[in-house]
């Protein structure tokens, strides 16, 4: 007859090769079990400008956008209060698919943003013009300094993707 110090041994043994098992089965179904999940090359492009209010650039159509950076330096006696990025279909004359106002730091002189789309953003089936400037109270300002990127997996990336666009 087993000791109760075995039984009960031998139930936690038990009980973590359950949970082992469960958590095997979860992992691989999160992580890639899905003919849905595409890594891809990613494109970066980036635009600079000295002495600006907007920069902007063109992310061709069908692309997933992963990453978007942009920064700023104010230009002394001239203190900006933040930065906008606008996303926008029909070539930057379209819908706005993406907007984000983000502040800036007042006892210092630059600003910057970042951000990495867990789920990227499909831009549609037209180029988007993504912009980026510099603003003081309701108003676009010059700054000394404006540099945008953005981070995409090209269209060609998807071209055999089972999920359809989008996805």
């Amino acid at each position: 007859m087993l000791k109760v110090k075995d039984s009960i041994c031998l139930i936690s043994i038990l009980i973590a090769s359950i949970a082992l098992i469960l958590a095997i089965i979860c992992i691989v179904s999160l992580n890639g079990n899905s003919s849905c999940d595409v890594l891809c090359t990613a494109v970066s492009v980036s635009n600079t400008d000295s002495t600006a209010d907007t920069v902007d650039l063109v992310v061709p159509a069908n692309s997933r956008i992963t990453k978007i950076y942009a920064s700023m330096q104010e230009i002394d006696n001239a203190p900006l209060d933040g930065g906008l990025i606008d996303i926008r279909t029909e070539g930057g004359t379209g819908d706005t698919i993406f907007s984000h106002r983000f502040g800036k730091d007042p006892g210092i002189g630059s600003g910057g943003y970042e951000t990495t789309l867990v789920q990227p953003l499909y831009v549609g089936t037209e180029d988007v013009k993504v912009t980026f400037s510099s603003y003081r109270g309701e108003t676009i300002e010059l700054a000394s300094f404006l540099e945008l990127t953005v981070v995409y997996c090209p269209a060609a990336e998807y071209s055999q993707n089972p999920c359809g666009p989008g996805l």
